[in-house]
Parts: C-alpha cells; structure tokens; sequence
C-alpha cells in the first residue's frame, strides 16, 4: 500500500515513522525545498530514535497513493495541494490530520477524483523542536465520512485497517 505524509512536523512525524518499515507499506514524504534537504540529510528524531525518512519531492513522477495524510499548518494547506497532486489518483483516501473541519472542504474540491475523510487528532502531546518530536501519548486519529453509519465505506475500513497495521489508536 503507498501511503504518503505531506507536513513532517509534530504530528505528521509523530504518526508518520509508524509507517517506516511496515511490511506491505510503502511511505512517502513529500517535502520540498529546504524542506526536503534537511529530512534528507538529518532524517527526523522521534522519542529519542533517529529515523531516515523515504522523502520525495512535488515533482517526481509517482505513482498515486492509496492513502494521503495531510498534517500541515492551515496556512501551508494551498501549497500542500499542489504539492501533492501528483500522489491523488483516482480513488485516493485523503486524510487531513488538521485542525479544524474546512480543510476537507477544500482538499475535496482540490481533488474531485479523491474520497476525502473527515478527521481530527485527539488526546496527542507532541512538540518539535528543529527535527525531533517528542510526546507521551499520541493519543488517537477520529475519522470517518460525514454520516458515519456502519456498514462503512471502503475508505473508512482502509483507513481503519492501515492504522490498525502499524499500531495508531483510530475510531
């Protein structure tokens, strides 16, 4: 399964190395510019273990993810579109790991092709500082379409199945 992190930070590295190594799991993080050079060169330092991360960059020719997660500042969020246009295909799940509930709104009208999930983080304690996260508890992803009634959609039981594979609390 390819799945792709754009926003490397607090919360996007904090879940983003569960994915590092998962057998079946292909992880990409789309990083640009400085960005993208200092993951490169510095990988990321999450609870005291340093990680080298697979990162990409907005131009590299990709095949489309099967599930995008989206951790970025609101202010990054346009950018962050056209960065990750070329990981959205046709049937991509987009997951927003930011807070607030617009950034749906315009990630699905960005990417019409894509299933966009309701989401939000909560009971997560991470903070960064330069490239290392630290938290006690990464708390739980809540997700879902917006009527969230079982039987569930194919992308919510993705969703649900990939992180229960690699160890995150979803609901």
């Amino acid at each position: 399964m390819k799945v792709s992190f754009i926003g490397f930070g607090a919360v996007g590295a904090g879940y983003g190395v569960k994915f590092l190594d998962v057998p079946g799991v292909e992880l990409r993080v789309v990083a640009a510019g400085v960005r993208a050079e200092r993951l490169m060169r510095d990988g990321v330092v999450v609870g005291g273990e340093r990680f080298e991360v697979p990162v990409v960059t907005p131009d590299e020719p990709m095949e489309p993810a099967d599930v995008v997660f989206v951790a970025v500042k609101y202010s990054g969020l346009a950018q962050a579109i056209e960065d990750i246009r070329g990981h959205v295909g046709q049937g991509t799940v987009i997951v927003s790991l930011m807070n607030g509930v617009t950034s749906e709104q315009t990630l699905a009208q960005a990417f019409p092709q894509a299933r966009v999930l309701y989401a939000f983080t909560v009971q997560i304690d991470t903070n960064r500082v330069d490239n290392r996260v630290e938290y006690t508890t990464l708390g739980r992803i809540v997700f879902g379409e917006a009527l969230n009634e079982a039987p569930y959609s194919d992308a919510v039981r993705l969703v649900d199945e990939l992180l229960a594979g690699v160890g995150i609390e979803g609901e």
